[in-house]
């Protein structure tokens, strides 16, 4: 406890020293300062053109086309992700900064059925996570933000509208939307609804999965005051639910095929999610203020809609970051500070109990931009607390991160970062979570407490970028990055759960280790652009070969090669092509068919007709040659996992007032 008192002791010596030198820049003109985000090479903005051109229905179909992740599950009931081979239960994802929950059963309502439409940015940190990223930022982050009404409006206009419609033949699936927008001065207001609706889809080789249908219903409003006096003021609430027919348990949910003549019947679920968020940005001519506030409710609840709803899992979060930056130029560099606090709580409840998790944090995060050299450095406090009804455990801990890139020359660029994270939350479901013994135990013993989970993060490596090689105006880009990170101490169920079965141990299991590399690579010319990547990622538990996968932990899978091209032939016409190729899983040895290798085709065109520069209408033939395979990371059952979806066409048709 003294050596932890000593590490916040010095965070707090750094806060002051570093306000006190960002104080030396006062005497500078206050209207000659320039407004910096310097953006650390781990984390990466997607382009959503991209990754909307296969027409996604969700987060999952948006990012599969990402070789740094494999995403798996078959059934939408089953779907999870790995980032570089870590579970995204270690990982955060947020929406306008509100964090999604925890999973409620199984992966139940965790990864949250988000709609793709309205997102204005997709931000993706594999990699070492800054200070002011959020707490528990174990494995990696996700950031998703929704567009403003005035992102949605045409020049001049001050109200608009769009109404889209899509079909998907997998599953003879169907997609309304319909949005509202305008603006009255500085006021901007979005109303946005969708309803979807399916059937259980077809794998490659033709085979229904049964408990594989969904239907989904989104809407949104959302105020935006924005440029109002130096402050911007953004509300916003969306109501999501997925409801479909599926096992509460065991094969056909977590893991191989649904036996429509078998004895565990399909039940009718539903998993809805009610998010509210105020974010609230002051921002004057002034260098030392920069404000930030955000607000989020998030309650995500799991039903059995054929049972009483006292059998409901429900999952309350609420959380506030403030923050400001701090900033000044001179003539050699511009640094930019941003100290802040934040807080979260999350409430799971069942029939069984209540469990809830706490969590305190302070940060301090500082970048400098020189001219070939940026230094980007911070730490974080946090103080937290998991009260599982007949115990309780607590921790507190500093993370420190570093990171750096420095320009040998106009065109070559060298990156390096290292990074730590603490959380004392955990991967355990709220349904099993809340259903605990009376003699529960940690670590398998009265006495013994918890450790917090930790983890550390190493990366480094090249990113060179070079115009005007084979043609004018081309230009070539390739960067490769080494990686290694170390998940301490992840807390898992020791005992129980299964069936029903009160959690009667939970423990801190044997420690994860991931590393790998990703080459990257991409061209443009005139209106093509092309670009191939590459990841290798090798996953260990206990300083031994991780076979498969361990459920909310890690999964491992063979190398991944992404290859993606678009051509614009003209302003109004698009092509699109990408290839997803996965290596076969040689870290298992086991011949179950979810471990061998398969390559996935995807076309897609959007035309905007000129006589009608309103409607776009849009195709997308995803897994063209009808592949039959499964995601490595799929969990098996009788040596079988769920098969994805086979050829999959999908049609869009969208119309701008």
């Amino acid at each position: 406890m003294e050596f932890r008192r000593k590490k916040v002791f010095l965070l707090v010596i750094a806060l002051a020293n570093t306000v006190y030198a960002n104080s030396l820049g006062s005497k500078i003109n206050i209207k000659e300062l320039t407004s910096i985000t310097i953006v650390e090479q781990q984390e990466q903005s997607l382009d959503l053109q991209k990754l909307k051109k296969t027409n996604p229905r969700n987060l999952t179909d948006l990012l599969r086309h990402e070789s740094a992740l494999d995403i798996a599950g078959g059934s939408p009931n089953a779907k999870r992700f790995y980032i570089r081979g870590i579970s995204e239960a270690l990982t955060n994802i947020t929406i306008d900064g509100a964090k999604l929950s925890k999973d409620l059963h199984q992966h139940r309502g965790g990864l949250g059925n988000i709609d793709t439409e309205l997102l204005k940015t997709v931000s993706i940190n594999p990699g070492v996570a800054t200070a002011d990223s959020g707490a528990g930022n174990l494995g990696g982050s996700i950031k998703l933000e929704t567009v403003d009404a005035q992102d949605l409006l045409k020049d001049g206009k001050n109200y608009g509208a769009f109404i889209k419609s899509g079909f998907n033949n997998i599953d003879n699936s169907y997609k309304n939307s319909l949005a509202l927008y305008g603006k009255y001065k500085n006021l901007g207001i979005l109303l946005y609804g969708t309803k979807g609706d399916g059937d259980d889809y077809k794998t490659g080789n033709g085979r229904t999965v049964y408990g594989s249908s969904e239907e989904v219903d989104n809407y949104l409003v959302k105020l935006s005051l924005l440029n109002l006096d130096d402050h911007d003021l953004k509300i916003s609430t969306e109501k999501n639910t997925q409801e479909g027919l599926y096992q509460s348990g065991g094969p056909g949910s977590d893991m191989g095929y649904h036996d429509p003549d078998g004895n565990r019947e399909l039940e009718r679920q539903e998993v809805e999610r009610e998010t509210t968020i105020l974010n609230h940005k002051y921002n004057p001519s002034d260098s030392y203020i920069n404000t930030n506030l955000k607000l989020y409710k998030n309650d995500t609840t799991l039903s059995y809609l054929e049972r009483d709803s006292s059998s409901d899992i429900e999952s309350e979060g609420k959380g506030v970051d403030f923050r400001n930056t701090f900033e000044f130029v001179t003539k050699n560099f511009v640094n930019s500070l941003t100290a802040g606090v934040d807080y979260e709580k999350e409430e799971g409840t069942s029939q069984s109990g209540s469990v809830t998790y706490e969590n305190k944090g302070l940060f301090l995060q500082n970048r400098i931009a020189f001219e070939k050299f940026n230094l980007s450095f911070g730490a974080r406090y946090d103080d937290f607390e998991n009260d599982l009804i007949y115990k309780n455990t607590s921790d507190e801990d500093v993370s420190f991160n570093i990171n750096a890139d420095y320009s040998l020359t106009e065109n070559l660029t060298f990156f390096a970062g290292y990074g730590e994270a603490v959380s004392g939350s955990n991967t355990i479901p709220v349904g099993w979570l809340s259903n605990l013994s009376q003699n529960l135990t940690f670590n398998g013993s009265n006495t013994s407490s918890l450790d917090s989970q930790k983890s550390k993060k190493i990366e480094f490596g090249t990113a060179w970028q070079r115009s005007n090689i084979f043609s004018k105006d081309d230009n070539l880009g390739l960067k490769l990055t080494l990686f290694k990170t170390d998940i301490k101490n992840p807390i898992v169920v020791g005992t129980g759960g299964n069936m029903g079965a009160p959690v009667s141990d939970i423990v801190n299991d044997d420690d994860i280790e991931s590393k790998g590399f990703e080459l990257s690579t991409n061209y443009t010319i005139e209106n093509l652009n092309m670009s191939l990547s590459y990841s290798h990622t090798d996953v260990e538990q206990n300083g031994e070969t991780l076979i498969g996968t361990t459920k909310r932990l890690a999964g491992s899978y063979g190398d991944r090669v992404v290859a993606d091209f678009n051509y614009k032939p003209s302003n109004n016409l698009t092509f699109g092509y990408t290839l997803t190729g996965v290596l076969e899983n040689d870290d298992t040895t086991d011949n179950a068919n979810n471990k061998a290798g398969y390559a996935v085709h995807d076309i897609s065109a959007s035309y905007t007709p000129i006589e009608f520069k309103n409607l776009t209408f849009s195709i997308a033939i995803n897994n063209l040659f009808d592949k039959e395979y499964s995601a490595h990371t799929s969990l098996t059952s009788n040596s079988e996992a769920v098969g994805e979806p086979g050829r999959d066409i999908r049609v869009n048709l969208k119309y701008t007032f």
